[in-house]
């Protein structure tokens, strides 16, 4: 997607948007005509760009997001599958944020530069009870940094319980 401002805000220059991401999935179950057992992987690969370019230093804006996601379910037995996922999410640039009183209207503009990275693991069991009705035991770790900042890196692990119903 290409897509760009129709107004600038703080400036007559405008910021062009682009954005992407490609999808694949590999059903190994089908490759090796397992009828009665899963075996998936699949990734996706993102990006987003923003950038603008003016006659002030103040106005250039050159912000780069990139995201990666991987999967996996892999049958156990029967409705007992094994899922994992792993996602890394990194941001590196700069940015205008808008100042704003308690009217909402815009008084200022700041700087804001970031170099950001995030990750998040996953692995755990997932049991299908229909089509529509499962029960997931999880556990997730995320990792959350920014070195642009003066905050400390954050790190969590949990054990999730998820029971889903689609209507």
């Amino acid at each position: 997607e290409l897509l760009s401002d129709v107004v600038g805000q703080g400036t007559t220059a405008l910021k062009n948007y682009n954005t992407g991401s490609v999808f694949a999935e590999l059903r190994i179950n089908n490759l090796m005509n397992w009828k009665d057992r899963k075996l998936w992987v699949s990734g996706r690969l993102g990006m987003q760009d923003t950038k603008r370019s003016g006659e002030q230093v103040y106005e250039e804006v050159d912000l780069a997001t990139r995201f990666q996601d991987f999967n996996l379910t892999a049958t156990i037995f029967g409705d007992l599958d094994f899922i994992a996922q792993y996602r890394i999410w990194q941001t590196n640039g700069n940015e205008l944020v808008a100042e704003r009183n308690e009217y909402s209207q815009v008084i200022d503009y700041s700087e804001y530069a970031i170099d950001y990275n995030e990750s998040i693991l996953g692995a755990g069991l997932q049991y299908a009870f229909t089509e529509k009705i499962n029960l997931r035991f999880m556990w997730q770790t995320f990792a959350w940094e920014d070195a642009g900042q003066i905050t400390m890196p954050y790190n969590m692990n949990t054990w999730n319980l998820f029971f889903t119903m689609k209507f």
